[in-house]
């Protein structure tokens, strides 16, 4: 059964909620001991995954011994990070196309089960959730661990819970009808995702050569399906890093075909090689353009547990979404949008202050700024950035989340600072400039800085500016 993106009320007595879990979709049929019945683990395609998780395979050995009769579970196989948490689908990479076991990774994993499909020889799909829960929870009880998990629920109030999400980064929340049956094999209204980040699955159609000190490849030119035809939704370049590059490479090869497989044949600025629409990327995104275009794309990883048929673009239900507007009518309170200022910025003309020219930078070098930043933040990776005018930047935490209201994070600043720099820097050109800091996000304690860094960064003056009573106060001013 799988669920539909929509917007949907956190306080809706009818419905539970649960952390959507960054994995892979899986249903794990386990036998009991007596029975000699192995352990089976399957994507929601039906493609057998036993031998690439034998860890998640023998932690089930307990919940055998317990059982009477074969059940089949309903999950998400997670990534955990380094202190047992749940990580995003990236970090499955490693995996996913593995012959068997920990095969050149050492990626810890975890099954957290939301769902009972089948215990003994009773077949619970037109049971209620809260009864399938129910069943679920006595199966896995006192069985649960490190590698068997289920999964958090909280009835009819789901406040807290996305809090914790837009704190903690996570991809959003699922809703669940508490007396929903469980609709096999269809995506239904009574399960709906709750996204805080716009991302999706898109069919690979083909890529683009690289471009500079680039290996492999440059970008993945991406689609949708739509009336039968694959129509163009844009390329990406960022999310990768060298191993990931070659790897796709690696798959993309052998699938090369002459002629391009979209509807329309898309425009390239490097020589596009085509294949066979049989490849599905999942990619981060902020927003849809108005002419159907992806802003900002980032990849993610490979999804081998997708129909590249199936694949379409999905509503254009809003991603870093306020509490107001998630809480339904009861919610009065106003809430800060300010991703519909950053789209604001995005159309403003060149001409944006009479008298002052914008001087821009030509796009092509903003927009390689702005994937070198979603690069590092995607990888939650410290570097160093190339700036326009061969000077360097160093950057850190990108993923750092500044508004929570929003999710928006460090790295959304840097970029919305990079897309408005052609109006923003003549207007603070030879001025003074006291920073205020915000170094655990708005909502936490700031403080002001008076003085210059030590080193000063290339391309600021420093000044002494006098303060009250003749005091000298350290400031600055860009150049």
């Amino acid at each position: 059964m799988l669920a539909t993106l929509a917007e949907h009320p956190l306080d809706d007595p009818a419905f539970v909620y649960e952390p959507k879990y960054d994995g892979i979709r899986a249903l794990i049929e386990i036998g009991p001991s007596s029975s000699g019945t192995p352990t089976s683990i399957w994507s929601r395609l039906g493609n057998e995954k036993t031998s690439q998780f034998p860890e998640i395979v023998r932690a089930f050995d307990h919940v055998r011994r317990g059982l009477r009769a074969p059940v089949i579970l309903d999950g998400e196989i997670v990534a955990l990070d380094d202190r047992g948490d749940p990580a995003g689908f990236q970090q499955l990479q490693g995996r996913i196309h593995l012959a068997s076991g920990h095969a050149g990774t050492s990626q810890n994993v975890a099954f957290i089960a939301f769902d009972i499909l089948k215990d003994g020889d009773i077949d619970l799909v037109d049971l209620p959730l809260t009864e399938r829960r129910s069943r679920l929870e006595k199966r896995l009880a006192k069985r649960t661990g490190p590698l068997v998990r289920l999964s958090e629920v909280q009835r009819g109030d789901g406040d807290a819970m996305f809090e914790r999400a837009k704190q903690q980064g996570w991809e959003g929340l699922i809703g669940k009808r508490a007396d929903s049956c469980y609709r096999v094999g269809r995506r239904s209204p009574e399960w709906v995702k709750l996204k805080l980040v716009m991302a999706q699955e898109f069919v690979v159609g083909g890529w683009t050569e690289p471009r500079g000190t680039r290996s492999a490849f440059g970008a993945l030119l991406l689609g949708v399906y739509d009336n039968g035809a694959l129509e163009y939704v844009g390329h990406s370049g960022a999310g990768f890093d060298g191993k990931t590059l070659h790897s796709v490479a690696a798959l993309m090869r052998p699938l090369e075909i002459p002629a391009s497989p979209f509807r329309a044949r898309p425009r390239t600025n490097e020589r596009a090689h085509w294949i066979r629409p049989e490849l599905v990327a999942e990619v981060k995104f902020t927003e849809w353009t108005a002419d159907g275009k992806l802003r900002h794309p980032t990849y993610v990883g490979l999804r081998d547990d997708v129909e590249p048929s199936s694949v379409r673009r999905e509503p254009d239900i809003p991603s870093q979404r306020s509490a107001a507007k998630v809480r339904g009518s009861s919610a009065q309170r106003p809430a800060a949008r300010p991703a519909q200022s950053r789209r604001a910025v995005q159309n403003v003309s060149v001409s944006a202050e009479p008298g002052r020219a914008a001087n821009p930078r030509p796009p092509a070098e903003l927009q390689a700024l702005l994937e070198q930043l979603q690069d590092l933040e995607s990888r939650r990776a410290n570097g160093l950035v190339n700036l326009p005018g061969d000077q360097r930047l160093e950057v850190s935490n990108l993923h750092k989340v500044f508004w929570p209201e929003g999710s928006l994070t460090k790295g959304d600043l840097m970029r919305y600072y990079v897309q408005v720099s052609p109006f923003l820097l003549p207007v603070v050109a030879d001025r003074p400039l006291v920073m205020k800091r915000h170094p655990n996000g708005i909502a936490a304690k700031a403080f002001y800085q008076q003085r210059a860094p030590d080193p000063v960064p290339d391309g600021v003056r420093v000044e002494v500016v006098e303060g009250d009573e003749g005091v000298p106060a350290g400031s600055w001013a860009v150049r």
